[in-house]
């Protein structure tokens, strides 16, 4: 059975609305049955005949009483709470909002509550000996999602939207509950013409094996002796993006590209929800058997992923026994260059090319 959504509209006047129809309801119920019990008391006058409209009005009424409160569970079942992470240079614009579009406020109606962790940061001087050091911010995000996902209410699910960088998206992924059925991910829209998109978070389904989806390349006199991975959604890499590790001291290089649109043709925007929830999974396997076929070696991750996606990435990650970010960095593209973020205390504090 598909779920009431609301398009425009504001999930928590819904629930008032349920609300005031199921007491005025209740109401009704309590004074048909005082009518009703005229019926069922013993009668002075034999002749009395028991009223059957009064029997029909009051089951009606027990009916619609019991659907209202069906359907006032079923918009807090499918409204619940929208969790907003978001984290931005001080020197960049909030493009949620560009062009006069509030695509966060338009969300935010389709839940009963909202809880905002909003920063902003200043990247730059966030460098320190080459590497964007946000490892402290991202543990705090983290530790405030844990405790605002712990306190929550207990109606509905639990929706987290963020909007970050993909490397600290990936490292909050991890303080997500181990198992929990009711968290959803939303990925906002970045442009007018984009659609938000929705998925549950949950363990991939044991034995759901697929075929591997990297690519080994050996660079030619290569600068450094590290490993290399780029990951990406639907667009292979090409030989340039392969090259621009090279500056990094990669050798070789893994591409992992995550088929998802195989079927349509689209931008990521049109990607249906399935899809993206299954490539969480998939990356998160992918990147544990990078490194666990280069167990000693440092690792050069750099991918195209929204927030959303690598939210998940990073939740999955902690379904397997594996040290991913040590001796790992993660490069951000700051709209310039590829920068070096340290988002986990086990990451080098160091970059030396």
């Amino acid at each position: 059975m598909k779920r009431f959504r609301f398009s425009g509209g504001d999930a928590s006047t819904a629930i008032r609305v349920v609300t005031i129809v199921v007491i005025v309801l209740g109401a009704i119920v309590t004074g048909s049955v005082s009518l009703i019990l005229e019926d069922i008391l013993p009668k002075s006058d034999p002749q009395e005949a028991i009223v059957a409209s009064r029997w029909v009005f009051l089951g009606s009424s027990v009916l619609l009483v019991a659907f209202a409160v069906w359907l006032r569970y079923e918009v807090r079942s499918f409204s619940g709470t929208l969790f907003s992470l978001q984290v931005l240079d001080e020197g960049v614009t909030d493009r949620l909002n560009e062009g006069g579009m509030d695509f966060r406020l338009a969300a935010d109606r389709r839940y009963m509550y909202l809880r905002s962790i909003h920063r902003w940061v200043d990247y730059e001087y966030s460098v320190h000996h080459g590497v964007l050091d946000l490892h402290e911010l991202s543990h705090e995000i983290g530790v405030a999602l844990e405790e605002l996902l712990n306190t929550a209410p207990d109606e509905g699910k639990k929706t987290v939207a963020p909007n970050m960088p993909w490397p600290m998206s990936m490292a909050v992924g991890a303080y997500l509950p181990a198992r929990h059925s009711d968290i959803h991910i939303l990925e906002l829209p970045r442009q007018e013409d984009d659609k938000e998109h929705e998925f549950p978070l949950r363990p991939a389904a044991p034995g759901n094996t697929v075929p591997s989806a990297r690519k080994i390349h050996r660079l030619p006199q290569p600068t450094g002796h590290r490993v290399g991975a780029l990951v990406t959604l639907d667009t292979e890499a090409g030989r340039d993006d392969i090259e621009r590790l090279r500056s990094f001291g990669a050798s070789t290089v893994y591409t992992v590209n995550i088929p998802l649109n195989t079927v349509r043709e689209g931008p990521p925007s049109r990607y249906e929800e399935p899809e993206l929830e299954s490539c969480g999974h998939r990356i998160a396997e992918e990147l544990t058997s990078i490194r666990r076929e280069h167990p000693d070696d440092e690792l050069v991750v750099a991918a195209e992923l929204s927030s959303a996606v690598a939210l998940s990435v990073g939740w999955h990650l902690t379904q397997h026994t594996c040290h991913l970010y040590r001796n790992t960095y993660l490069l951000y593209f700051d709209g310039e260059r590829f920068v070096p973020m340290r988002v986990r205390p086990s990451q080098p504090r160091h970059f030396d090319s």
